[in-house]
């Protein structure tokens, strides 16, 4: 105890003399230079932090990038001469495209429909290698078919490509949709209205706007919580790059040092156009909407470019409360706050006195939103198939898929597989089931029978409770499914392991037969005595098969 007792002692005075010895330096060096030195090691430590978030960030963005050009693709919508107009959910595909319907077409992206015709401006697209420019084409329409298709020239034509749906994305991290735009494809009124609502001086900031953080830490301080916003357009898109959006210091320093780090990596104008493409707005049915580009699409089933002062100020209006401002679920609180929005672009000179007078009378009015066009299932699929290729396994960034999927027939297909097992319910008590894993459950496939390529794929009811896909992933007995193949190799001469030649005229017998000891009989236990190749196959008669 004694020596413990001397050892504490002198460990004691050697930290008094340790303390001794740091005062007296910083009294020899001077205080002055004792702040000065501080601040370099501050300065260094702000620097190393920087150059670490620089380097994160960077990485980021290209990740980012990568992430949002790695898409799985729906097939290209085909239109021919003779096509029935129905069946091609031509107008329908051109909503799910974001085509706007105008008076006069003259951008591409945009349709016109006149009784009888339609002028419509195909984007330019590309499938692998191959590429489609820009197309101003006529279509003329008898009665409920296509009679022509035309060029800007008036030159026939006998086909015409539209570009494919983004129905998936190979990364987990990326949106199922997007809808990217530059500004030059933004009317002023929503840049200026944006700036006017949001960050009035984001042309003469480096990230942060100083006097709205003090204004926004005096607010704090009195109501001793972090509740007052003041951020820039440049932090608020550092806010996307941020895990946990929780409210604490440490977030915000991390976001001011990401706001910096954007400012040096890149342009005011493309900060600004970043912003307008990635900025939240909410979600539908569980999934997120990012950008202004693709909330005009859902909100009111439009191209940016073209929405009006009112709807430029109501999805302006949404940025700040997504789910509080939504004009679906929230009309009236989404009409204060779109006014609100359109004083300030007013005052701003975004829009003129006449343009504001005619937006505040406007109601607020939202379409049906078109639905999410993701083929869920499907995509899962792909990517299992991706993967299993040498080449592509594990570096899925940058890559396209192209497929055969029809994104209309993948609709029709879940909806017939909903409305089935709904009837099936509705009719048969004892095959509803309360718990969601016990539920019936069905899948569908369907195949072009020229090419063999899926057009659609369907792996249960409801991919949001099961993502177990029925269709790709099951393991079953194939029953009759397995007919088509045998009776295919039948009629195949070089796989025909008969002695006589098989068409589908030839005779086969249909009576109770035994093959090694195995009996096979008919479904219904009937049978016809002789029966074509042809009928056999239609009826599925499982003796003429044996």
């Amino acid at each position: 105890m004694a020596n413990a007792g001397k050892r504490g002692a002198s460990a004691a005075k050697r930290t008094r003399k340790v303390a001794g010895t740091t005062a007296e330096f910083f009294r020899r060096l001077g205080w002055r230079r004792s702040i000065g030195g501080l601040l370099i090691l501050f300065a260094f430590g702000v620097g190393f932090y920087l150059a670490q978030v620089y380097a994160d960030i960077s990485e980021l963005i290209e990740e980012r990038h990568a992430a949002l050009t790695s898409a799985i693709y729906s097939a290209p919508l085909e239109v021919m001469p003779g096509d029935e107009v129905g069946p091609l959910h031509l107008v329908d595909r051109l909503g799910n495209l974001s085509y706007s319907r105008v008076e006069n077409v003259a951008h591409p992206g945009e349709y016109s429909m006149l009784p009888g015709s339609m002028t419509l401006f195909v984007r330019e697209f590309s499938i692998g290698s191959r590429g489609y420019p820009a197309t101003l084409v006529h279509l003329a329409f008898n009665g409920d078919r296509v009679a022509s298709i035309a060029d800007s020239f008036g030159a026939q034509r006998d086909r015409i490509a539209i570009e494919p749906e983004v129905i998936g994305r190979l990364l987990p991290d990326s949106p199922a949709e997007r809808a990217e735009v530059t500004l030059e494809d933004v009317p002023p009124y929503v840049i200026n209205g944006l700036l006017a609502t949001e960050d009035r001086y984001f042309y003469y900031h480096f990230g942060f706007n100083p006097i709205r953080i003090v204004e926004a830490a005096i607010v704090d301080l009195h109501s001793h919580r972090l509740s007052q916003g003041a951020s820039t357009l440049t932090q608020q898109l550092a806010r996307t790059f941020i895990d946990h959006h929780t409210r604490s210091f440490h977030r915000k320093v991390r976001e001011l040092a990401i706001a910096l780090v954007l400012e040096m990596r890149l342009t005011k104008k493309e900060i600004l156009e970043r912003y307008i493409n990635d900025v939240p707005m909410g979600e539908y049915e569980g999934s997120p909407i990012y950008g202004l580009p693709l909330a005009a699409h859902y909100f009111f089933n439009k191209d940016l470019r073209v929405v009006s002062p009112a709807e430029a100020a109501t999805l302006i209006g949404m940025i700040q409360a997504p789910t509080l401002d939504d004009p679906r679920r929230h009309p009236d609180a989404a009409r204060v706050r779109r006014d609100t929005v359109l004083a300030l672009m007013r005052h701003a000179g975004a829009i003129t006195e006449p343009q504001y007078a005619q937006a505040v009378a406007q109601p607020v009015v939202a379409i049906p939103a078109p639905g999410l066009r993701r083929a869920r299932y499907f995509t899962d699929y792909v990517i299992t198939q991706i993967k299993k290729i040498p080449a592509a396994a594990g570096n899925l960034q940058g890559l396209k898929v192209y497929t055969t999927l029809d994104p209309e027939l993948e609709e029709v297909a879940r909806q017939s597989i909903v409305d089935n097992l709904a009837r099936l319910e509705k009719s048969h008590a004892r095959l509803r089931r309360n718990a969601v894993d016990r539920r019936l459950e069905s899948s569908l496939v369907s195949i072009d029978p020229r090419t063999g390529g899926i057009v659609a794929m369907v792996g249960g009811r409801d991919y949001a409770s099961s993502q177990f896909n029925r269709a790709a992933e099951a393991e079953r007995q194939p029953g009759s499914a397995f007919k088509p193949i045998v009776y295919l190799t039948a009629l195949d001469p070089e796989l025909n392991p008969l002695h006589e030649t098989v068409t589908l005229a030839s005779l086969l017998p249909d009576r109770p037969m035994t093959f090694g000891g195995w009996t096979p009989v008919n479904y219904e236990r009937t049978y016809q005595g002789q029966v074509t190749v042809a009928a056999a196959l239609a009826e599925s008669l499982n003796v003429p098969t044996a």
